[in-house]
């Protein structure tokens, strides 16, 4: 564009800006969301990745959190919490120093667990603080028994 209709470009931009924006915010159903945006191995979930990660921020409206995939994992050292509606854990294959967590799946892990079944894991990776310790994890979000 020409320097001298750039003034121009922004008033039609800002014409048809709310349009775009109805339009797209038609399409954030929260049934039309991916599932995932990304397979991972556990040994990728590590400093780094959350690294650049945080370049994307902000997440939001319009910009979701990416949400990883882990295929055929197996957890390691469960622990489960609030009488068993939650649980902690590490992955086999991950970084040592890499928490997993999983809100209200504690069932569903204790089940894969007691059949020997593997996990694949639907999660987000964040820095955790709590008791003035930081530590890297991995929420989970979802999981499903792999058969």
């Amino acid at each position: 564009i020409e320097t001298d209709h750039i003034a121009d470009l922004e008033r039609a931009l800002q014409a048809a800006a709310p349009a775009v924006i109805a339009e797209y915010s038609n399409l954030a159903d929260a049934n039309r969301a991916p599932e995932f945006h990304v397979d991972l191995r556990p040994a990728a979930l590590g400093y780094e990745l959350l690294r650049e990660l945080e370049l994307l921020e902000p997440f939001g409206s319009g910009m979701p959190e990416p949400v990883f995939r882990l295929r055929g994992v197996k957890p390691a050292k469960i622990k489960y919490m609030s009488e068993g509606k939650h649980a902690r854990f590490a992955l086999r294959g991950a970084p040592a120093y890499l928490d997993c967590v999983a809100w209200r799946l504690g069932p569903e892990i204790a089940a894969a667990e007691a059949q020997g079944q593997a996990l694949d894991v639907y999660g987000s990776l964040e820095m955790s603080y709590f008791a003035g310790r930081s530590r890297l994890q991995l929420r989970i979000d979802r999981v499903n028994a792999v058969v």
